[in-house]
């Protein structure tokens, strides 16, 4: 069917592999004995970060906020948004809801230290039944970076810059949402994104499903054909983990290479990080690896 991105000829370990990239292991934010969504309000209550959803013109996107007061608010927000979540549960059978069970976004959103943080949910993630029931599971599955899902998201941070009176954001993404945040840097441009952060993310996504041998991701759209103006004017940083088996650190070698071709390009760093792989260990120290990036 057009829906299964993955072959079945393909080894059953790999499977394995490609199904850690969709948030199919343990729940490190919440109790084993809560629903991801209960756990996710909880964890990030927890981290003063309040729940809200966002309604766009496509989807309703759960999110968490952190903010100051109107008097002591920073000008810059900074947007985490979330990886693909629990896409499938065996190499035949999609998940039926797509909300992560291991939050890695989220996790890194809360140990942000800057005083105004937005978390953003992908699209279906984080719904009770009767709304998920509304909600396409190609947008976990082939479109998952789809048009309608990049402007989705692009909605939801204007919205929140507009309401809170923020004047630029910087941009982080965990795995696919990485390739949600390069898109969405592209069209919100240097003027309103002061810096852009991926991490263990597919921004070429035809050489990621070549790799694999993988269905193509039917509707979805690629980082690599948008890596140049407005893009190259904003300063990036792709982390990738040299262990990562689920997106291998060469996999983007044609987008970094696009991107590193215009006159009047930002300073963009590719880093692969030792001992780390997709999902170990990105959480670990990352407020001071964060404040590290803004200083260079």
């Amino acid at each position: 069917r057009s829906s299964h991105i993955y072959r079945t000829m393909m080894p059953w370990p790999a499977i394995i592999l490609l199904m850690t990239l969709a948030g199919c292991v343990g729940n490190p934010v919440g109790s084993l004995f809560k629903s991801p969504i209960e756990s996710a309000n909880n964890y990030a209550v927890e981290h003063g970060l309040h729940p809200q959803t966002i309604t766009t013109s496509r989807f309703a996107l759960r999110s968490f906020q952190r903010r100051s007061t109107p008097e002591h608010r920073h000008k810059s927000l900074h947007v985490y948004i979330e990886g693909d979540g629990r896409a499938w549960l065996s190499r035949t059978r999609p998940s039926p809801d797509p909300t992560p069970h291991k939050a890695i976004g989220l996790q890194l959103a809360a140990t942000d230290s800057h005083s105004d943080v937005l978390y953003l949910a992908r699209p279906c993630q984080y719904l009770p039944k009767g709304e998920l029931a509304g909600c396409a599971p190609k947008y976990w599955l082939s479109a998952r970076f789809s048009e309608e899902v990049v402007k989705s998201t692009l909605e939801a941070v204007g919205t929140v810059m507009r309401r809170d009176g923020y004047e630029r954001a910087f941009l982080v993404g965990y795995s696919g949402g990485g390739t949600v945040a390069t898109l969405v840097a592209s069209r919100l441009g240097p003027e309103s994104v002061t810096g852009l952060i991926t991490i263990g993310s597919v921004l070429d996504i035809d050489a990621w499903v070549g790799h694999f041998k993988l269905t193509p991701l039917t509707g979805s759209l690629s980082p690599l054909h948008v890596a140049e103006e407005p893009l190259r004017s904003i300063r990036q940083w792709h982390f990738m983990g040299e262990e990562d088996e689920i997106v291998p650190p060469g996999i983007n070698r044609a987008f970094h290479t696009r991107l590193a071709q215009g006159e009047r390009s930002a300073p963009s760093t590719r880093h692969v990080v030792a001992d780390h792989d997709h999902t170990c260990c990105w959480t670990e120290g990352w407020a001071d690896r964060l404040l590290a990036v803004r200083r260079r």
